[in-house]
């Protein structure tokens, strides 16, 4: 069955495919192959385990069972200690791009630009999201089925879509290999469609017996990208497997749809993509 599309207005500089556009609006997500270089991705590996030392750290101070949040540099920490005061897991890190220059760099990689402007329908666009998510074996961090569009209204009642056509994407950018078997990414593909914001309820209060049955996995390398439609349905089960799933988020919206700071002083500015 055919579903309409926005008209396509900057595919020049896009890496994205005709083939991987169309899929985005029409199951709600796509992937980029090695976005990111072997060299870079080095780099943001040995920036993402220095985030961890400084969790490692910093839980010291937070005491025994402290479950909560601190900030290093403008970037929020979101933690969980032991009975003995000692990191038990790091969920993730907020706005981590203002703790490491390296990861602001790469959340604002300008081939992830030229897609973010070519799904958006615009050159410019506010950078919302840059987060760090270990999902390290033993850890048992989950995220339930939502709909990152949720995030979006929780942080912001007023949030607009600007372009009627979501007015956000996200880009999980893969530092480790990512599947089935180590906590990846689940999406329902097409489960975007025939949402809205009026009268939109958390999709973990409504779940829908036939989500596990439709859900992929997508396996991503590292380097790889995995991009999201605000509405799509999506959750994560624990890394189960021997080795860590790294990955760097990247979310950002059309120009008027937010109306609130996010944390991270990297968070809350406007982009231009390169090329247009």
């Amino acid at each position: 069955m055919e579903h309409p599309l926005p008209e396509r207005r900057f595919s020049k500089h896009s890496p994205l495919s005709e083939a991987d556009w169309r899929q985005f609006f029409e199951e709600g997500y796509c992937t980029i192959r090695h976005l990111l270089s072997a060299d870079e991705v080095t780099l943001v590996e040995a920036s993402l385990h220095h985030l961890i030392e400084i969790a490692e750290q910093r839980a010291g101070f937070m005491g025994r069972h402290f479950d909560g949040y601190f900030y290093y540099r403008g970037a929020q920490f979101v933690v969980a200690n032991d009975a003995y005061g000692h990191l038990e897991k790091l969920c993730r890190v907020c706005g981590c791009g203002s703790a490491d220059p390296t990861l602001l760099q790469m959340s604002r990689h300008p081939k992830l630009l030229q897609a973010f402007a070519d799904i958006l329908m615009s050159e410019q666009f506010e950078h919302l999201i840059c987060q760090f998510h270990p999902k390290l074996p033993g850890d048992n961090v989950i995220f339930p089925p939502h709909r990152d569009v949720e995030h979006r209204l929780n942080a912001d009642p007023n949030w607009s879509d600007m372009n009627h056509w979501g007015s956000y994407v996200v880009a999980v950018i893969a530092i480790d290999p990512a599947g089935p078997d180590n906590g990846g990414l689940r999406v329902v593909p097409g489960s975007h469609r025939n949402v809205g914001l009026t009268g939109l309820q958390p999709a973990r209060s409504q779940p829908d017996p036939q989500w596990s049955e439709q859900a992929v996995c997508p396996e991503l390398a590292p380097g790889d990208v995995l991009l999201m439609h605000p509405y799509l349905v999506h959750w994560s089960d624990a890394n189960t497997g021997n080795h860590p799933r790294f990955s760097l988020l990247s979310g950002v919206s059309s120009p008027g749809a937010n109306h609130n700071s996010y944390p991270g002083e990297c968070t809350n500015r406007m982009l231009t993509a390169p090329g247009f």
